[in-house]
């Protein structure tokens, strides 16, 4: 008797003949589509009422039934462990074992992304959760819309920061699967998410893409493409297929926010850590910063998962000597771990917290990594699609290197009382001016940001890599200051230049897109401790009779241009996680705005603008952390000697 072969997908359901070749029949190849054959073509299906085409029936179960699988499911002895550095005592007790008289050391973990091999796949209570909410999300807002709006925000020149290389093929090949002729289930996800990233020194970019996209779209995919969209809303004000409104928006932020923290849950829960997996842990960080500010737990929270994530993986040693992988990975490993690194310092400055990693345990000098990385662009010419292509990377190595200098002003704050002959400020110093020299001339902002060239992605990454540079040196000066109620000239005049970029910025923000750092993040990060230096610096000029080391013209004019925008709510409005920050800081600029007028009017050598020992406690108070321009340091600064409002005075 014959073998009856089976037919493809496509011309079964199109009920014509297929010649059965494998692994692409004629037809498909012909048309160019996908050619899938079943594994087990002659079984006859039970037929199911139909109940979404995105989830199975057995996972619209009861919560009794998700608990019975739950206890089923076979648990795991021997998790992953990830990297075992050379103290653990897995390496301590591989140094009797024979491999390590060839050569091979137990201690790195070579292949983190192999999971536990099953020969059934357990049902996952997360997957059916992440099933139900992804069927619910894609219910209330079309998948073609959602394609729209991430086109679009695309169109206008931004990617994702870590998922940069991927984002595109994983958007394209989620939407295929879901509109697609052959419904896609959280089974299918969750058996894909499951499959190593297997690779080696002859796997290319496009194969290595081919692990998560196409047919092979997983759970981490469906993630890349939630972190597009929400990252397009910060772009994007207005989209009426999605939302029209603040409120609308903020909805559908929250929306998209769950199912993506609900992906990073399942794709964790499979204990099978690796690239993929940090490129979207550090993606949903991302996605939180906007949505809950950066002043959130949750958002510090997310941060500290990705730290151990780096660590669990073995980035913070040297990757190239021990891993034989392409160079691909390997530029794509240091950039992770530079970016995350970066995000570790200038979110413990902001915060006024100590950071959570260390150089001091990292196993490669970041100066050097970096300054091979400008070796690339030093070299030959530099075409306009080549330094386009690279600006994100570049802004990460950037970050990165900058970032090493601003560990070593917090270790250097953490010493409390510096003496006066010490000479690590002016190190600081010379080593960042050094290193804003050593950057390529393609990558610098040196004069106005009006008259830059370029897409509105190329003039915020030259704002952003020029602003880390400003930002190192203010940090530096600010250490290093007696009275930080009373700041010197030098500190005034690198505040007014980190003022007046940011300020310049807002007034050009609609020519300018997110090309690392969000727009907002520049105004709260650098913009506001830079105004709260100036307007300490005014206040002290009121009561002193030395000229000012900038035109004070120029920055009452900065003063009230941030205070127009923030309470005409270009900057943010009451939905935004940012707006009470923006709106005290707004109040007491507003307060100090005024004040100006009145005190200008008035003799000081005939005038008492406030009692000596009142200014006293004011600075005590103020340099009782240095590092804090939180809403603390907005309400001590509105209660300043010379702004308090005199008795019997109707000024408002």
């Amino acid at each position: 008797m014959a073998r009856r072969e089976p037919a493809c997908e496509r011309c079964r359901l199109s009920k014509l003949a297929c010649d059965h070749q494998k692994p692409v029949c004629q037809r498909c190849q012909a048309g160019g589509d996908e050619c899938i054959y079943r594994s087990a073509p002659f079984k006859r299906r039970r037929t199911d009422t139909p109940a979404s085409t995105l989830i199975a029936r057995q996972e619209y179960s009861s919560p009794f039934a998700d608990t019975a699988a739950r206890s089923s499911m076979p648990e795991n002895h021997y998790p992953n462990p990830g990297f075992l550095g050379s103290l653990s005592s897995t390496a301590l007790f591989s140094q009797v074992s024979p491999e390590t008289h060839n050569g091979i050391s137990t201690s790195r973990i070579n292949d983190v992304s192999d999971p536990v091999e099953q020969e059934c796949l357990p049902h996952n209570a997360l997957a059916t959760n992440g099933a139900m909410k992804m069927d619910n999300f894609f219910k209330q807002y079309s998948i073609q819309n959602l394609h729209l709006i991430v086109s679009f925000w695309r169109a206008k020149g931004v990617n994702l920061a870590a998922a940069e290389p991927f984002t595109d093929d994983c958007v394209e090949s989620f939407v295929k699967s879901i509109l697609g002729p052959r419904p896609l289930d959280a089974t299918s996800l969750l058996r894909n998410s499951r499959s190593p990233l297997k690779v080696d020194m002859a796997t290319t970019l496009d194969v290595y893409k081919s692990y998560f996209t196409g047919i092979n779209v997983r759970w981490e995919t469906l993630g890349i493409f939630v972190a597009a969209i929400i990252s397009a809303t910060t772009e994007i004000d207005f989209f009426p297929p999605l939302y029209t409104t603040n409120d609308e928006k903020h909805h559908f932020r929250r929306l998209a926010l769950d199912l993506f923290d609900t992906v990073t849950e399942i794709c964790l829960s499979l204990d099978c850590l690796h690239d993929l997996q940090l490129v979207l842990k550090y993606e949903n960080f991302i996605a939180h910063s906007y949505v809950d500010g950066d002043q959130s737990y949750s958002s510090w929270q997310r941060l500290g998962d990705v730290i151990s994530s780096t660590l669990a993986l073995g980035y913070h040693e040297d990757i190239q000597p021990y891993h034989k992988i392409p160079d691909f990975l390997i530029r794509m490993r240091r950039s992770a771990f530079l970016r995350i690194y970066a995000a570790d310092k200038n979110v413990a400055i902001f915060l006024g917290r100590p950071p959570r990693l260390s150089r001091r345990f990292c196993q490669f000098s970041i100066p050097l990594v970096v300054q091979r990385h400008w070796g690339v662009y030093n070299i030959g010419s530099k075409s306009d699609e080549t330094v386009s292509c690279s600006r994100m990377s570049v802004y990460a190595y950037w970050s990165g290197l900058c970032a090493s200098l601003k560990e070593e002003v917090l270790e250097l704050f953490s010493q409390k009382h510096i003496s006066a002959d010490t000479t690590q400020p002016c190190d600081l110093l010379t080593r960042a001016e050094t290193f804003w020299q050593e950057l390529p001339d393609t990558f610098k902002l040196e004069g106005s940001l009006k008259y830059c060239k370029g897409s509105p992605f190329q003039r915020d990454s030259l704002l952003g890599m020029r602003l880390t540079y400003l930002h190192v040196l203010f940090l530096v000066r600010l250490v290093a200051q007696e009275r930080m109620d009373e700041p010197d000239h030098d500190m005034t005049i690198i505040a007014c230049k980190i003022f007046s970029l940011v300020v310049e910025a807002v007034i050009c923000r609609d020519y300018l897109v997110n090309s690392g750092t969000g727009f907002l993040w520049k105004v709260v990060h650098y913009g506001l401790p830079a105004s709260a230096i100036l307007l300490l610096s005014l206040l002290q000029h009121q009561r002193s009779s030395t000229p000012f080391p900038v035109p004070k013209t120029q920055i009452l004019r900065d003063l009230s241009i941030l205070v127009v925008e923030i309470q005409g709510g270009a900057l943010s409005n009451s939905k935004e996680p940012n707006f009470d920050l923006l709106s005290k800081a707004a109040r007491t600029i507003e307060g100090f705005l005024d004040q100006e007028e009145r005190v200008n009017k008035i003799d000081v050598g005939s005038t008492d603008l406030g009692n000596a020992e009142d200014f006293s406690l004011f600075g005590a108070a103020v340099d009782s952390d240095v590092w804090d321009f939180g809403m603390r340091f907005w309400d001590q600064l509105a209660d300043h000697p010379s702004l308090v409002q005199p008795q019997g005075s109707t000024f408002q």
